[in-house]
C-alpha cells in the first residue's frame, strides 16, 4: 500500500497539494465569477439593441407619416393621441433627430 505522507518526491509535498487544491479553487471561483459578469454584460447590451430596433422602428413609422400625412396621422393617433396633428409629429421628428444625431460622413 502506498503512503502518501512518505512519498519522497520533492515537487510533492502537503505543502504544493494544499497550495495547487487553493489556487484551483480560488481560480474556479473567480472563474465564475467573470463568466457571471460576461453573461450580465452581454443580456444588458442585448436588451440595449432591442430597445434601439424598437426605437427606430417607431421613427421610421413616423417618417413615413410624413410622407402620406392623411393616412399616416389617422393611423399614428390611434397608438400615439398626442401625435394628431403634422406639426406635433414634425417636434416629435425633430426631437428623435436630435437624440440620434448623423453621423459625419468622412467621405464628404
Amino acid at each position: 500500500m502506498l503512503n502518501l505522507c512518505r512519498l519522497s518526491h520533492p515537487a510533492m509535498n502537503w505543502t504544493s497539494i494544499t497550495a495547487f487544491l487553493a489556487l484551483f479553487g480560488i481560480g474556479t471561483v473567480v472563474g465564475a465569477y467573470f463568466q457571471s459578469v460576461f453573461q450580465h454584460c452581454q443580456a444588458l447590451k442585448k436588451d440595449i439593441h432591442e430597445l434601439k430596433r424598437v426605437r427606430y422602428g417607431a421613427t421610421l413609422i413616423q417618417m413615413l407619416a410624413l410622407l402620406d400625412p392623411e393616412e399616416g396621422l389617422a393611423k399614428l393617433s390611434e397608438r400615439r393621441p398626442d401625435l394628431a396633428s403634422l406639426e406635433a409629429l414634425r417636434q416629435e421628428l425633430r426631437v428623435e433627430g436630435t437624440l440620434y444625431p448623423r453621423r459625419h460622413d468622412p467621405r464628404g
